[in-house]
């Protein structure tokens, strides 16, 4: 009896351990949950913490990059040719957890290392010395896939020498200037065509992209029938091809150019410079309108010395009862009394200015 009173406390509270350890759960995931849905809400990212989970459960790349120099680089063509000395070699590979080759632009770099000692060595036994560095460097399936994208890579640069030849052939039959934009949508056809998309996205994808914005800047310029309004609006439509931190730099330049137009209209309506500091601030922030305030301040400080020394200087040099070395003299005493020594070192070219103006 004593034993089955026993026996029905220890399951007794076993069942109550469990359920304060289920509820303690439940409250705690109540807890994660809520913080993540706040979370998304503050900050307005969506499943933000779950694909950071899935981000970590991705398998990590492998990335092979030995550390071979022109001292310690070993090879049964022999020794680097003279032009690499002192240099590493750029190696950088990239693998996956298959141990496929992930194409990276650093394969091209690898391969143009090599392929800048032409003229040292032949380009058979340059092909050679990339062959046998991959062999060495990486293991199948990546090294006959890194094989493969050099071969196909050579072709191309050999399939360019002849597009360029013979568009040069043909603009100096024609006798007309080089055309750019021909010259860019040949290029990039024959590096996809012969690179395939993949490659040509490693490789070039960034590049033609600068490329392509010149080309089209220069379509547009060409373009006698565009209004200005129309130009600018291609142009800024142009920019989507750059890089985020060259399309954040051109519009920051916009923001300026409008700025100070802004201001400059503003103050000849009789703005205050109160006025033109919170302008500014609404765009730069405090601290750089502080900054441009200063500088204000500065520059009418100088305007001011400089009208004041003009003035002076200029009845010095119509004093008749002074001769020419005598007004160099007190010309030279008022540069000193005026001007700091930094100051004084831009005066005379200032003076020139100044006085060809007034002829």
């Amino acid at each position: 009896m004593v034993k089955k009173v026993v026996i029905i406390l220890i399951i007794a509270v076993g069942l109550v351990t469990a359920a304060a350890l289920w509820r303690a759960n439940q409250v705690i995931d109540n807890i994660l949950t809520n913080a993540v849905v706040d979370n998304k809400a503050s900050h307005n990212e969506p499943d933000s913490v779950h694909i950071r989970q899935q981000e970590l459960d991705l398998p990590k790349p492998n990335y092979i990059a030995p550390a071979i120099t022109y001292e310690n680089y070993q090879s049964k063509y022999g020794p680097l040719p003279r032009s690499l000395r002192g240099t590493t070699i750029p190696a950088s590979f990239t693998v996956d957890d298959q141990g496929h080759l992930v194409i990276t632009k650093s394969i091209k770099t690898l391969i143009e290392y090599f392929l800048s000692s032409i003229g040292e060595e032949t380009l058979e036994q340059v092909i050679e010395r990339i062959r046998e560095f991959i062999t060495l460097q990486l293991e199948e399936p990546a090294r006959s896939e890194a094989i493969n994208v050099m071969e196909r890579y050579l072709a191309y640069k050999q399939a360019l020498v002849d597009v360029e030849g013979a568009l040069a052939e043909e603009v100096k039959l024609a006798d007309k200037g080089s055309d750019y934009l021909t010259m860019f949508r040949l290029r990039r056809e024959t590096r996809i065509s012969y690179l395939g998309q993949e490659i040509y996205d490693a490789f070039f994808s960034e590049d033609d992209k600068q490329a392509s914005y010149i080309a089209g800047q220069l379509e547009i310029r060409s373009n006698d029938t565009l209004s200005k309004e129309e130009i600018a609006e291609k142009g800024r439509e142009l920019e989507r091809l750059l890089p985020p931190k060259e399309q954040a730099h051109r519009q920051k330049e916009r923001d300026r150019e409008a700025l100070a137009i802004r201001i400059n209209e503003a103050r000849e309506s009789g703005a205050s410079e109160i006025d033109i500091f919170q302008m500014r601030a609404d765009v730069y922030g405090y601290e750089a309108a502080e900054r441009f305030s200063k500088a204000d301040r500065e520059n009418a400080a100088w305007d001011s010395r400089f009208s004041d020394y003009q003035q002076q200087r200029q009845s010095i040099l119509d004093s008749s009862a002074l001769s020419d070395p005598d007004k160099e003299l007190q010309i030279n005493a008022l540069r000193i009394e005026l001007f700091t020594s930094t100051e004084q070192k831009r005066i005379p070219t200032l003076d020139r200015i100044a006085d060809k103006k007034s002829q």
